[in-house]
């Protein structure tokens, strides 16, 4: 518990010295997605995806892709550099703490922060659009991006254990998030794929997990299996991070 209070102290430090530049980052960032992808990829498919207005359908895309960028960006500016992890933990606890627990703290802390810019981000892409989900649909849609949160943060830890040099970290963070993107259904229909190709993204946790909030917010269906899996890749993940941690620790 020490490790966790401490990072979402920091955290919260964060948010406090540099709140202005963070709202503005959620009201500019919806506007220039919808304007990059919604007005762009409207005029290219010819066919609405599941016969619904292609605005409404990526909506849950456009979404997604804020929080990721949200979460890249919070952990990134905080651990990326070569051994920040190693560094940050052992100057932000007192008391000796597991590979567990850091990890934990360092995966969990940035969640409530980024749900907040996101909600924000996602009321002014709702309003952008004209859709204005239900009240019980927005309850589950809050259960999906934490999942994904825990996702995101997951893989974003990784690379920055992996990677030492700051030209490598961002990289491998460009080829990967460009690649869950486009191949996770995000912002265009994966069906549209050969076949061979969409027979393996389709079981993505990431396409998983919008599939899931695509039903909920566009047919009021909720399905367990597609936030339960991707739940418990997110803490699986986790646990890599930590073993991988260990190994980097000092002595």
């Amino acid at each position: 518990m020490t490790a966790i209070k401490a990072y979402i102290f920091r955290q919260w430090w964060i948010f406090r010295r540099s709140w202005f530049s963070e709202i503005t980052l959620s009201i500019i960032l919806p506007v220039a997605l919808y304007l990059s992808i919604v007005v762009v990829f409207e005029q290219l498919l010819i066919v609405s995806p599941g016969d619904f207005p292609y605005p409404m359908w990526v909506f849950p895309g456009l979404l997604f892709t804020l929080i990721t960028v949200m979460i890249y960006l919070s952990i990134y500016t905080d651990l990326s550099e070569g051994g920040r992890l190693i560094e940050l933990s052992e100057s932000i606890t007192s008391t000796p703490n597991s590979s567990i627990s850091i990890i934990t703290a360092a995966t969990l802390s940035v969640i409530p922060s980024v749900l907040l810019k996101s909600v924000l981000g996602g009321i002014l892409l709702s309003l952008v659009i004209g859709f204005i989900p239900s009240i019980v649909s927005l309850i589950g849609l809050l259960l999906y991006m934490i999942i994904l949160s825990l996702l995101i943060s997951g893989i974003v830890i990784t690379i920055s254990l992996l990677t030492k040099r700051h030209v490598t970290h961002l990289g491998v963070a460009f080829i990967v998030f460009l690649f869950l993107f486009f191949l996770s259904g995000w912002i265009f229909p994966l069906e549209f794929m050969p076949s061979s190709l969409y027979s393996i993204f389709r079981y993505l946790p990431t396409t998983k997990l919008l599939e899931g909030c695509r039903m909920l917010l566009l047919d009021d269906q909720f399905t367990i299996l597609t936030w339960l899996i991707p739940l418990g890749i997110g803490i699986v993940w986790l646990l890599i991070n930590a073993v991988i941690y260990s190994r980097k620790v000092p002595g």
